[in-house]
């Protein structure tokens, strides 16, 4: 796991300090401004919500592009690439 920090480290703060905060700003801006004339009032918050936790949320397809591009180890994913 020692050597393989770098990945590790890059995909820590992708998760938790820039997918977050990205997709609240585009929430924001096509919730709150795009979107609002169709949205039931009052639920845009509700939405903006779902949001940003699923970009907290990392996907299965993500977790193997960032594996492979690290040279991870097949352990630390969820499947083996040999």
């Amino acid at each position: 796991m020692k050597q393989h920090w770098r990945g590790i480290g890059v995909t820590l703060f992708v998760n938790w300090a820039v997918k977050p905060f990205s997709m609240a700003l585009l929430g924001w801006i096509f919730i709150r401004h795009v979107f609002a004339p169709y949205l039931p009032a009052g639920q845009a918050d509700s939405y903006i919500a779902g949001l940003i936790l699923l970009a907290a949320a990392p996907c299965t397809a993500m977790v193997f592009v960032w594996s492979r591009l690290t040279n991870g180890h097949p352990l630390f994913t969820l499947s083996r690439w040999h």
